[in-house]
């Protein structure tokens, strides 16, 4: 079966993201990608976590692909590291199905996997909010990038950051708040 399909870290846009998939018992798997529009999902979720629980069996991939397990041999553990069929910024789910010799999809892993090359930091108070952007692949601020602040359950304010990458502002919500999640995106 598959026991494990990780993407284990934010990919940036200059590399090849990879996935790995710790098998035993299967020689070949299909790698299927599914593009996720990750805005949407947050507006409504207040959060991104839960996105490999997706019910996407119905939905056709944006990609298909097969792949083969190097070294295999029945009854033994493999762990491989698998480059990925796309680069470009982006949020996605990818699933890796045992390929069986019927053609029937046998045991399957679905993860999440991000491209991007935006990362904030950010600072709250009972008063306001500091947000920094910054592209990771240049070192600098990262202007223009749109801000959604939750307190899990509804979005109270949006932003923007500014030339310098830095979104300031106070709001009334953080006095009460018990949680606030931050979605920025380009």
């Amino acid at each position: 079966g598959i026991s494990q399909a990780d993407a284990e870290r934010v990919f940036r846009a200059a590399e090849t993201p990879t996935l790995k998939v710790t098998t035993r018992n299967i020689a070949k798997l299909t790698f299927k990608m599914y593009k996720v529009d990750l805005e949407t999902y947050f507006r409504k979720m207040h959060t991104t976590d839960g996105l490999d629980q997706l019910d996407i069996a119905l939905i056709d991939p944006d990609q298909t692909w097969p792949e083969t397990i190097r070294n295999y041999e029945p009854y033994r553990a493999v762990e491989q590291q698998f480059p990925l069929q796309f680069t470009a910024p982006g949020a996605y789910l990818v699933t890796c199905a045992e390929e069986t010799d019927a053609g029937a999809g046998g045991y399957e892993a679905t993860t999440f996997v991000l491209v991007s090359d935006l990362d904030i930091i950010f600072k709250t108070t009972k008063q306001d909010t500091l947000i920094l952007a910054q592209n990771m692949q240049t070192g600098a601020a990262y202007p223009g990038i749109k801000l959604l602040l939750s307190d899990g359950q509804k979005i109270f304010a949006e932003g923007v950051t500014q030339a310098d990458g830095v979104f300031h502002q106070a709001f009334p919500e953080l006095k009460d708040r018990a949680d606030l999640r931050v979605f920025a995106y380009d």
